[in-house]
């Protein structure tokens, strides 16, 4: 899709509790793709305007409403933040009149919808006024679910804020991937939960041997991810990255692992919400701990691969969250 920016003149204000949302809205074009998945696009789109409706209008409860009961917020500045957290927080956050004015400028960069999930990345810059100095960046990977009334809410949201200058990929400028057709929504989630689950487990047996060839066929041609602190990176960058890693090995061996929090699919379209460790072998000592949200996407062959993906990390100090796995879609009540 093209990349469109736009410029309002409003005042949004920001959530302490998570992340930015834009006071305006953004044209976007859509990949080549059907009627009914055409429908769906606008209708996410279109949920997603009334949801910057409400932050400009600072109405909290109205904010509140766009939300799925399950939703869950999460950035490296705070701790997750569900439903409950949001319902009392809003209201509360928004009855109080902003100390600075600024305005938003907000930049779409995709939009992709399959059964009834749909993701959106974007970015929301925040300015003074009237100078228009840059008082804050922000990426994000919006997850949006269509409810079993028809309705699409924001049910999981992965957010870190940033001061570089990074250059914008478009995603008219990656590999073509060759994905499932989209015209057929398999049902059967429990079979497609297992399989992203299999590929993951590949794909960390495949990064502990050092096994690039392999790592790599698990990426889709079209994969880019997004982490705090760096730019994003398109596969070749990422298969770059790895294959300077393998060749020098650490001076001490080390494990990857992941703890999942929730794996959910829908359609062609499936999420992994992980964390990621890097132990040291000799005393299993956490060395590092990365808090990620991944889309998995079915492809032609039927085979699931990464296609987007957004993370940062974590302390080390803290004890890992005992691992837990959904396997059902259960904003669809």
């Amino acid at each position: 899709m093209d990349i469109y920016e736009k410029t309002s003149n409003h005042t949004i204000f920001l959530l302490s509790i998570l992340f930015i949302f834009p006071a305006s809205t953004v044209g976007i074009k859509a990949q080549r793709i059907s009627s009914a998945q055409a429908k769906d696009f606008a209708a996410v789109k279109k949920a997603f305007e009334k949801l910057v409706d409400a932050f400009d209008k600072r109405d909290g409860q109205a904010i509140v409403s766009n939300f799925a009961e399950d939703i869950v917020l999460v950035s490296p500045r705070h701790p997750d933040a569900d439903y409950k957290t949001l319902s009392e927080g809003f209201p509360e956050i928004y009855a109080i009149p902003p100390k600075t004015p600024y305005t938003p400028r907000t930049i779409i960069e995709e939009i992709q919808v399959s059964g009834d999930l749909a993701f959106v990345r974007a970015i929301w810059i925040r300015e003074s006024i009237p100078d228009k100095k840059i008082l804050y960046k922000e990426k994000d990977i919006e997850l949006w679910q269509r409810q079993k009334n028809g309705e699409w809410k924001l049910a999981r949201g992965y957010s870190y804020g940033f001061e570089e200058d990074f250059p914008l990929t478009p995603v008219t400028a990656l590999p073509k991937s060759e994905r499932a057709s989209g015209k057929k929504t398999r049902s059967n989630l429990a079979e497609d939960i297992k399989a992203v689950k299999t590929q993951l487990d590949k794909l960390v047996l495949a990064y502990n041997n050092r096994d690039l060839e392999t790592t790599m066929s698990l990426y889709a041609p079209d994969s880019l991810l997004s982490h705090d602190g760096v730019a994003d990176t398109a596969r070749e960058q990422t298969g770059q990255a790895y294959a300077k890693r393998f060749a020098n090995p650490p001076r001490f061996p080390i494990t990857i692992s992941y703890q999942t929090e929730e794996i959910q699919t829908s359609g062609d379209l499936a999420f992994a919400r992980l964390i990621w460790l890097v132990e040291r072998n000799s005393d299993r000592k956490v060395l590092s701990r990365n808090k990620d949200l991944e889309i998995w996407q079915r492809q032609k062959d039927g085979s699931w691969k990464l296609v987007r993906g957004i993370g940062f990390y974590l302390k080390t100090d803290p004890a890992v969250p005992a691992k837990t796995e959904t396997q059902s879609n259960s904003w669809r009540r």
